[in-house]
């Protein structure tokens, strides 16, 4: 099967860059922990503050101890419990977070929300927990709630994107050649020929799209003759 562009799994190798825009090589990481397919939110059923830490007790989860992510507090009354922390999971059944003061004692319960993120296009980012390597010293250092990014960089802040094969040039991207290749590894001559046909197509649909826009209908021959001999070229190949 292809292998995924934008959701890596846990245990699979990705690239871990401490600073955007990268100003240094980036290490190799390992997944850890993600927040895919995490619930928006969590209603608590107690909430309270011990030390500097707030201890909240949601429903159970299936989050190893110790997994770190980051989260939205909510709807709590005093409001000063609620905001956006690093939570730690410290249980199946309980998340805590760091706070300095203490708001007092909880007389209205609320929510904790993993975080998914947005970016400044206002897309959702996803976060992963990672432990990276640095070859140079031979260090593993645990990497907590991490964005992770494929194709693009983000103004600031440490994030992670996919392992390129073959590639360890720092701050290079693939070209779209190479990302064509990495989505079709491990297809067979059969389906490569019929995914290519299938992007044929609809690059010819979409032609033919445009210029029936531009009042010109089908009567591009350019397009036609282009679209024919790429056709054949394909089935050639093919056989």
């Amino acid at each position: 099967m292809p292998r995924s562009l934008t959701n890596p799994l846990t245990g699979q190798i990705v690239w871990f860059f401490a600073a955007a825009p990268p100003a240094a090589a980036p290490m190799a990481a390992l997944v850890v922990a993600s927040l895919v397919g995490k619930p928006l939110s969590l209603t608590c059923s107690a909430m309270s503050w011990a030390n500097g830490i707030v201890t909240a007790t949601v429903p159970a989860q299936n989050d190893p101890p110790g997994s770190i992510y980051p989260i939205t507090v909510a709807g709590v009354t005093p409001a000063g419990y609620n905001g956006s922390y690093t939570g730690t999971v410290t249980s199946a059944t309980t998340i805590t977070y760091p706070l300095a003061s203490n708001p007092g004692p909880v007389t209205v319960q609320g929510t904790v929300a993993y975080n998914s993120g947005f970016d400044a296009a206002g897309q959702p980012t996803l976060y992963y927990n990672l432990a990276s390597f640095d070859p140079s010293t031979g260090a593993i250092t645990a990497r907590a709630a991490t964005p992770f990014y494929y194709g693009r960089r983000p103004t600031s802040g440490a994030w992670c994107t996919m392992m390129r094969v073959n590639e360890p040039i720092a701050g290079a991207w693939p070209t779209n050649q190479m990302t064509l290749e990495y989505v079709e590894h491990g297809l067979t001559v059969d389906q490569k020929a019929a995914a290519a046909q299938t992007r044929i197509d609809a690059n010819l649909a979409a032609q033919q799209a445009a210029a029936s826009g531009n009042g010109n209908g089908n009567s591009n021959p350019g397009v036609t003759r282009t679209t024919h001999q790429t056709r054949t070229t394909t089935r050639t190949a093919h056989r």
